[in-house]
């Protein structure tokens, strides 16, 4: 309604520069100043008054790239995650709880960084507490200790809402440049024993000794490489963890025999081309071995809260120790991006405790 007093206004402008001196380029780009100053808004591109948008990952916003060393496939370790990307969690404020330790072995002289977190009112309780153990997928392998606490599956469980129902401590090692230099990657794609794996289990075993640990209820759970961590520990140590969540990761079905019996649930996306096949295989091979496995059709990545709450109960429905759960499309990263955020899954873990 006003363009045409202002390109009259601007012509005048224009003219008045030119008579005095200013013309050519100066004067069209005095003019084009001016039009942009005062013109309004177009009618189909309104200014935007939304907040930015966070750096944090979003169950609906699917990773474009995959970290350094760790293809969309399912990555087992790298050799480090040099310029590689982190995808960063929903809860990362929850990073400055956790206290930053290390752990040496007295044996190799090994030292590996871990992240800790003691519920509140631990120091005077005097009670014991469940642990939850996270360990990361092979992208955030680095030098900095706190590389891990970007991640959902370390620090939704401090979250002040979780911590009022399920009070427990965290544990978050950071796998390191230096290990993977010095004894190669925590895992393989081999699925075989390394030196990495067993300074992981017995960093385990010294906060299990160290703190207050109810070892009737730890939890072990992790992403990719940190599933697949998970899986091998609990494959050599059958009776050590009470139950497992395990994201976006795979073993070989026959070494998993041990797990048949095991309170586990399993997510992965059906675009995963490693962990989606492989626990198929390794879900089908525990019901030959006589396990129940409970499955349902596709899950919609993009659920509600309600929604995703009626899956889980069905799930929990049919009665099964092992829970396999396959999101609909999705990627190896993406799966990560979903599986913390369902609360239901985090509740069904508390809820497995040792006979």
């Amino acid at each position: 309604m006003k363009e045409r007093p202002m390109r009259l206004w601007a012509a005048v402008l224009l003219l008045a520069l030119l008579l005095t001196g200013c013309a050519g380029q100066k004067a069209s780009e005095t003019v084009e100043d001016a039009i942009t100053a005062t013109a309004e808004p177009s009618v189909d591109k309104p200014i935007s008054t939304a907040e930015p948008v966070k750096e944090t990952a979003t169950p609906t916003a699917e990773a474009s790239e995959e970290p350094a060393g760790n293809p969309s496939g399912g990555a087992s370790g790298s050799p480090g995650n040099p310029g590689g990307m982190i995808i960063k969690g929903h809860y990362t404020d929850m990073a400055e709880n956790f206290e930053q330790l290390t752990y040496t072995d007295a044996e190799n002289g090994l030292t590996i960084p871990y992240n800790l977190f003691l519920p509140e009112g631990y120091a005077e309780s005097g009670e014991e507490y469940p642990l939850v153990v996270f360990i990361a997928d092979s992208g955030v392998n680095s030098d900095d200790p706190a590389d891990v606490l970007t991640q959902d599956g370390a620090t939704v469980w401090a979250l002040p809402e979780e911590q009022e129902k399920h009070p427990c401590i965290i544990l978050a090692p950071q796998y390191t440049n230096e290990l993977n230099s010095s004894i190669g990657a925590l895992t393989t794609d081999e699925h075989g024993w390394t030196d990495g794996l067993t300074l992981m289990k017995k960093l385990m075993d010294y906060v299990i000794t160290e703190y207050r640990v109810d070892d009737s209820r730890i939890y072990g759970t992790g992403q990719s490489q940190g599933g697949m961590t998970t899986i091998a520990i609990s494959d050599k140590y059958p009776d050590f963890y009470t139950a497992q969540l395990l994201v976006a990761s795979q073993w070989t079905a026959e070494e998993m025999a041990p797990m048949a019996d095991d309170n586990l649930w399993i997510i992965v996306c059906e675009g995963d081309s490693k962990a989606y096949p492989g626990m198929n295989e390794a879900t089908d091979y525990w019901r030959a071995l006589g396990a129940d496995v409970a499955t349902d059709d596709v899950w919609y990545s993009h659920s509600s809260k309600e929604e995703f709450a009626s899956l889980v109960a069905a799930m929990r429905d049919q009665g099964c120790s092992i829970n396999y759960t396959v999101l609909k499309d999705g990627s190896h990263m993406f799966t990560w991006s979903v599986a913390y955020t369902i609360e239901g899954i985090r509740d069904w873990l508390f809820e497995q405790v040792k006979p």
